[in-house]
């Protein structure tokens, strides 16, 4: 993208809020467009003065309305929450918008904690009395992909990719490469899932190039295994597919996606946090390429690796979900 120069009264407080934020690891690139466009309406209106007003807010989205969605103006909304923040924490006189309103005709099946719970029981049960090895092994990757979803919110297809080098024990993290939008993050891991990650894979004497679940021909297996999977041990925990209004989708191995994100952002509440000041860093760890579709979750409640996997170390102490082991 452009590198985006800012003009108005508030330039100097955009740039040292995007330096600030890149600094953390975040790639600032689209709201450093985003935000251009405030300061062009600031220019337009003649703001002489530093701050950020409801009126001045509520005339900049009126004059977007007409042009963009209104899941792009949730996304310009939740921005600017974040850069209200900012500029009261410089002693700047900022309103803070209201939050955003997901908008979106796919609505998600969420678990509770409970149903979690008796999906990896039973898939652990799916283990434990099958006699025929091929059922056995295949039983035992499913059990330890549906502790990755939940306890990392990856998506399918990153699960199904990776290999055994791609998890590090030491720092406890989980790296995913080529991940959707061909974007590489890394993931930081419970305690729990971590010990049961390094007892599957060094039990099973994984190479380090090699997949960590693997179909019987060697290739990784298609997102078919684990719905059969998923569906069987949908059954053997009790949990019945509901019926759902038109716009939802059934119950599929995705909506512990869902779940995950939910229930952590649930957890942050309960620990007294300001929600949308934790939502750059989730959407970080679950690979949106946009802020909204991480804030869209609140409705319902790697470039720099090292500073990464840092700060996720202290956001992840008691956020993310822990799994059975």
């Amino acid at each position: 993208m452009l590198k985006v120069e800012y003009r108005s009264i508030l330039a100097p407080e955009m740039s040292s809020f995007f330096a600030l934020r890149e600094s953390r690891g975040f790639n600032e690139s689209e709201n450093r467009q985003l935000l251009g466009r405030l300061d062009k309406y600031l220019i337009s209106i003649r703001l002489g003065e530093k701050k950020l007003d409801q009126e001045t807010y509520e005339g900049w989205f009126n004059s977007l309305r007409p042009i963009i969605k209104d899941t792009t103006l949730n996304q310009y909304i939740c921005l600017c929450i974040q850069f209200s923040k900012y500029l009261q924490t410089l002693g700047v006189e900022a309103f803070v918008p209201e939050r955003a309103i997901a908008r979106s005709d796919y609505i998600p099946y969420l678990f509770s904690e409970d149903q979690i719970i008796a999906l990896i029981q039973a898939a652990d049960g799916w283990f434990n009395t099958a006699r025929y090895k091929p059922v056995k092994t295949s039983a035992a990757q499913f059990s330890i992909v549906i502790r990755i979803l939940y306890g990392c919110g990856m998506r399918v297809n990153e699960v199904l990719s990776l290999k055994a080098r791609d998890v590090d024990f030491e720092s406890a993290v989980i790296y995913v490469r080529n991940g959707k939008g061909k974007k590489d993050r890394v993931i930081p891991m419970a305690q729990s899932l971590n010990s049961i990650m390094k007892t599957y894979i060094l039990g099973h004497h994984i190479q380090p190039d090699e997949l960590l679940f693997p179909a019987r021909s060697g290739d990784k297996h298609t997102k078919g295994w684990i719905s059969w999977w998923f569906d069987r041990v949908l059954t053997t925990a009790g949990i019945e597919k509901p019926i759902l209004p038109k716009a939802s989708r059934n119950i599929c191995p995705h909506c512990i996606r869902h779940t995950f994100a939910v229930h952590s952002f649930r957890k942050l509440n309960l620990g007294g946090h300001d929600l949308y000041d934790e939502v750059p860093i989730l959407s970080t760890y679950m690979g949106h390429a946009r802020i909204y579709e991480t804030e869209k979750y609140l409705n319902m409640s790697t470039e720099n690796s090292s500073d990464i996997i840092y700060k996720l170390e202290q956001f992840n102490k008691g956020i993310f979900p822990e799994v059975p082991e």
